[in-house]
């Protein structure tokens, strides 16, 4: 079996109102599809991050070409050979991104090859395994009553976890800061971060599972403060 064809497919979401996580704030959402063909119509699809039409790039131009008439099976060896080969340029970033993709899409061959699903190929022994829903996002507008609700909606689909934004709080300083997008909207102060958690808090309910996720640099009064919270 031998590769035939690699294509890449841009997804795009235009995000109304935007939302902010701590880094920054977002207007649109995007992902890039790989599609590795075999000579036997076997296709693989794996994901390639968010780089976009850059990843594309580094995809349909520099690995294509080392890829084609390889045998996709040897997923180690391509993965080495991507590696080796763009080691003056990648080793992060987009570069990492298409490999990733790439690699993803030659381990789903693989798994129609053995026509086992792949957490089984991987020797895998669960069939079953707990999910979170990841949201809580900053929005212009959105209160801490707001976030309850979405929170009690991720609670009646079935998720028994929430995984939600905080940090966005000009006090702390991070020396990033002011690298990010639009990094004065949807400021909040400590305390209404600490409002937000304990508001999902109570609408996930005792036992139910809350992570933040910050990309800023705490105090410890405010981390005591805010493990109080959870």
């Amino acid at each position: 079996m031998k590769i035939v064809d690699i294509r890449t497919i841009p997804l795009s979401y235009r995000c109304e109102p935007p939302y902010g996580s701590a880094g920054g704030m977002q207007a649109r959402r995007g992902s890039l599809l790989v599609e590795i063909e075999t000579d036997e119509r076997i296709i693989g699809i794996g994901e390639a991050g968010v780089g976009g039409g850059a990843t594309s790039g580094v995809i349909e131009r520099v690995l294509r070409p080392m890829l084609i008439g390889e045998d996709p099976l040897l997923m180690e060896g391509l993965w080495q050979k991507m590696f080796a080969r763009t080691r003056q340029f990648g080793r992060r970033g987009i570069v990492m991104n298409a490999i990733s993709g790439i690699d993803i899409a030659l381990w789903d061959i693989a798994g129609k090859v053995a026509r086992l699903p792949l957490y089984r190929l991987l020797g895998g022994c669960r069939d079953r395994v707990e999910a979170y829903a990841s949201g809580g996002f900053y929005q212009e507008g959105k209160s801490a009553d707001d976030l309850a609700g979405e929170a009690e909606g991720y609670r009646a689909r079935g998720f028994n976890g929430m995984k939600m934004k905080v940090g966005r709080n000009p006090s702390t300083q991070t020396h990033l800061r002011h690298l990010v997008d639009h990094a004065g909207r949807c400021e909040v102060e400590p305390e209404e971060d600490i409002a937000r958690v304990a508001a999902v808090r109570r609408a996930l309910g005792p036992r139910g599972k809350l992570m933040v996720d910050v990309n800023c640099a705490w105090s410890p009064a405010f981390a005591i403060e805010m493990g109080r919270a959870m």
